[in-house]
């Protein structure tokens, strides 16, 4: 009789190893929180950028706003009248800001009055393709890690 028997070597930590990468792609949590860093230096980048970072820029403010931002001391920069929209997209825990980071997904923006309108004639939210490579990276760390955990 002529048998073959195959072992394993580092199956138990083989498992482990696997293990946690399914925990990982179960709680995302982590990499959102990385992310979210990312995210506000973007915004921080766009806003004292006045809209050039990712290319153009955001079209000026009529007369009229300029010369009621002046008028009642208000920041002259677009975007910037009261600074509320710069640190509600740039600073966790800002008043009008939405984050909300649960395992599967991560939700940025704001709900103040100005950020819709904004949004839509002088986007703040613009990611590049660079942008959404680096938060790719993220994710992609947050599996390294949990891979490499252990070991």
């Amino acid at each position: 009789m002529t048998t073959f028997a195959f072992e394993t070597f580092g199956f138990p930590q083989a498992k482990a190893r696997f293990s946690r990468m399914g925990s990982a792609a179960i709680d995302l949590a982590p990499a959102w929180a990385e992310m979210l860093e990312w995210f506000f230096y973007i915004e921080d980048e766009t806003f004292t950028s006045q809209g050039r970072r990712g290319g153009g820029s955001w079209a000026a403010d009529t007369d009229d706003w300029m010369a009621r931002k002046s008028r009642d001391g208000l920041d002259p920069r677009i975007n910037f009248a009261t600074w509320s929209l710069y640190d509600a997209m740039t600073e966790l825990g800002a008043p009008g800001q939405i984050v909300s980071i649960e395992p599967q997904r991560l939700a940025i923006g704001s709900d103040l009055p100005q950020a819709g309108p904004s949004q839509k004639y002088r986007p703040f939210i613009k990611l590049t393709e660079t942008d959404k490579f680096e938060m790719a990276n993220f994710i992609k760390n947050h599996f390294k890690r949990a891979w490499e955990a252990g070991t």
